[in-house]
């Protein structure tokens, strides 16, 4: 059995389609939430620039209530989780994994705007690695629990600079540098 990690995103959201397939993106933005300085309070040192970070996980297909996943191997999820350096160097420093695993939504778990999505044996490794950051994780597994508030606009939004980004890998203008709401 492999180390466990946890990892912390700010703002999570969920978009739901007609045809049965979810969106879900995580971002984690330390920078801007660095930026909420109280004036009140002492000023602290500067630490090394965060990382940006986007986890994208579309669910194919959900399972009913009633349903019980038995066989270990099923995948109804993909996921490519990106993080990106603070730099706008030709070379921006991207590291970015893919991969598939399970994931139930569960709209009615919280009662209301925010949806509980179970992730089981979503299994990840790097499949770009550019400019200064290195793969640390190397191949891994994500089991979890994320909440999430339903919100197609937003989803949209985020996917929309992803793709926009995709398109532009390795150009100087390609790393989103704000991707919080």
């Amino acid at each position: 059995m492999g180390t466990a990690i946890k990892q912390h995103f700010n703002s999570a959201f969920v978009a739901l389609s007609a045809d049965g397939t979810a969106d879900l993106v995580m971002l984690n933005d330390e920078l801007a939430e660095r930026s909420h300085h109280n004036p009140r309070r002492p000023l602290q040192p500067i630490e090394p620039s965060p990382l940006r970070q986007v986890m994208h996980i579309r669910i194919f297909w959900n399972e009913t209530q009633s349903h019980v996943i038995r066989e270990a191997s099923l995948s109804n999820a993909s996921i490519e989780w990106t993080l990106f350096g603070n730099t706008r160097a030709p070379s921006a420093d991207l590291l970015r994994y893919t991969g598939a695993g399970y994931a139930r939504l569960d709209p009615h778990a919280t009662g209301g705007r925010q949806m509980r999505i179970d992730l089981r044996q979503i299994r990840l490794q790097a499949a770009l690695v550019q400019g200064g950051l290195r793969d640390a994780l190397g191949p891994t597994t994500i089991n979890g629990i994320v909440y999430a508030k339903h919100d197609d606009a937003q989803v949209s939004e985020i996917l929309k600079l992803l793709n926009d980004q995709s398109a532009h890998e390795g150009s100087a203008t390609s790393v989103p540098m704000s991707l919080r709401p």
